[in-house]
């Protein structure tokens, strides 16, 4: 983990609707002593969620050590654990480039955006690849990073700045065509999008990369 900065240690496990399999993330040194626990309760009650964060400031630079602990061993085990760190790193044996993509991302209706360099389309590093751990791909589309724009210059980048180009987008479908819903919206956008991959869609680049192509009045 990186010293002298504030790290986010995030595990989640896919019981969103059950919320019934309590699970507590515990954080030591190397050499075993305590330094932080997250144990929010999961007993199915409204408004909790599967999911358990340390937010942590670290010292130094140094290795760290995670447990993830069965609270009175109640948990039934068929639960895929995700664990995520910003600002650290994990060992290489925990680490995949491939399912990726943290809640909300991977939640059935959610329309996920990846992030490509706008300069040549290819793929940022950060971008999270799919599949979802019940298979389906993802991204759904991938959109321009690095840009600049009025508020954030010389460059704007991360998928926060790729999905709002994708918002946007939506928004001027929406305006051109009142009556579509977000399924309609979603397969416009796609089935415009430019192919940056032979086979597509893909769990690099969904669908393509965003391209709104000609206006909906010179279109029809």
């Amino acid at each position: 983990m990186k010293g002298g900065t504030a790290s986010y240690l995030i595990l989640s496990w896919n019981d969103w609707a059950a919320r019934d399999q309590d699970y507590d993330l515990i954080l030591f040194d190397k050499t075993g002593n305590f330094l932080a626990k997250a144990e929010d309760f999961q007993t199915g009650q409204p408004g909790q969620r599967s999911a358990e964060v340390i937010s942590y400031q670290f010292v130094k630079t140094d290795t760290y050590l995670l447990a993830v602990q069965n609270r009175e061993g109640k948990a039934r085990g068929d639960a895929t654990l995700d664990l995520f760190v910003y600002n650290g790193q994990l060992p290489p044996e925990f680490y995949g480039i491939r399912g990726q993509s943290g809640t909300p991302a991977d939640a059935r209706g959610a329309f996920t955006v990846g992030a490509v360099k706008w300069s040549n389309d290819v793929l940022e590093p950060y971008s999270s690849q799919g599949p979802t751990n019940d298979g389906r791909i993802k991204p759904d589309l991938v959109a321009p990073s690095a840009v600049q724009s009025a508020s954030y210059k010389p460059f704007f980048d991360g998928t926060s700045a790729a999905t709002p180009h994708v918002a946007g987008a939506a928004a001027l479908t929406l305006q051109a065509f009142p009556n579509f819903g977000p399924e309609e919206i979603a397969n416009l956008l796609e089935s415009r999008a430019i192919k940056l991959s032979d086979s597509l869609p893909n769990n690099s680049f969904g669908a393509g990369r965003l391209n709104l192509g000609s206006s909906p009045e010179v279109a029809q």
